[in-house]
Order: C-alpha cells, then sequence, then structure tokens
C-alpha cells in the first residue's frame, strides 16, 4: 500500500511539474532564459552558423543554409537575451505559408489558448502569442514576393 502510494505521489508530481508553464520563452525547444553564449552554442549544433557579414553591438547574427534558410538576430543586453527576430527564405508563396502554418502550430501547442491574429487575409497573417514570459510574433507577408519571420520579444522585469 505504502508504495501504491508513493508512486501515485511521484505520479501527480511529474503531471504537475509538465503542466506548468515555462519561464521564459521557448525557440526550437532553447529557453530564452539560457546565457546568450548558450543559446547561441545550441543554436550552432542545431546547424546555424554565426554570420561574420554583419555587425552591431548588442546583435547577434546567425544565418540558416539548410532546409529552412533563414536570418536571425539576437538583441542581447546584461540581463540576457531580449529579443529574437529570425526571417526566412522562401521562393514561393506556397513554401512560405506551409512555414507559417508549421511554425504557428508548434507555439499553438506551447502557448494555448493565448494567441490572437492581428491580421488575417490572403496577403497578410500575422498571430501573436501573448505570454506572461513575452510575446511571439508569427508573420506572413505576401506584398511582392513571400516573407516570413518570427519575432519573440521577451518580458522583462525593470
Amino acid at each position: 500500500m505504502k508504495k501504491m502510494m508513493m508512486a501515485a505521489m511521484v505520479a501527480l508530481t511529474t503531471l504537475c511539474g509538465c503542466n506548468s508553464e515555462p519561464e521564459y520563452l521557448t525557440f526550437k525547444g532553447l529557453s530564452l532564459g539560457l546565457k546568450p553564449e548558450v543559446f547561441v552554442d545550441s543554436l550552432l549544433a542545431k546547424g546555424y552558423e554565426i554570420d561574420t557579414t554583419m555587425e552591431a553591438d548588442g546583435c547577434i547574427f546567425l544565418i540558416n543554409r539548410g532546409e529552412t534558410k533563414s536570418s536571425m538576430t539576437i538583441e542581447v543586453d546584461e540581463k540576457g537575451i531580449a529579443n529574437l527576430q529570425e526571417n526566412f527564405e522562401r521562393e514561393t508563396n506556397d513554401s512560405t505559408e506551409q512555414l507559417y502554418w508549421d511554425n504557428r502550430k508548434v507555439y499553438e501547442d506551447l502557448y494555448p489558448g493565448t494567441f490572437y491574429m492581428k491580421k488575417n487575409s490572403d496577403l497578410h497573417k500575422h498571430c501573436v502569442f501573448q505570454t506572461k514570459m513575452g510575446d511571439v510574433n508569427v508573420v506572413l507577408e505576401n506584398p511582392f514576393r513571400p516573407t516570413f519571420y518570427m519575432l519573440l520579444e521577451a518580458k522583462r522585469e525593470e
């Protein structure tokens, strides 16, 4: 009986731990609460490269020449990662729209019930996930050529 009670307590604790909201926004399974160096090292291991052609104080620039072909800007301050924006390159509207829906689904699963649509038309889709850790913007624009980007804006206590 004691073993059964102990197993039930462990299961309940595990379940409660899994259902709690993350403390920081996440990007591709990585927490924006990580130290910038660790965050970048993890992205380098996932196929990103440091973009040596770009340089600005307080920003880290990465590119991904793999399947998703993207460029990323990570804004860093003394507290860590403040913002992250990834811009995706695509040739056709179909592949860009598929990227939009795939990424939107990831954040819908991660932050259920916390999003709203700023715009939703054939030419422009903008979905915002508002959380207590910050906002995630998933944006598809098709004015002349397809443009898809994601912007993660972390909330910081002053």
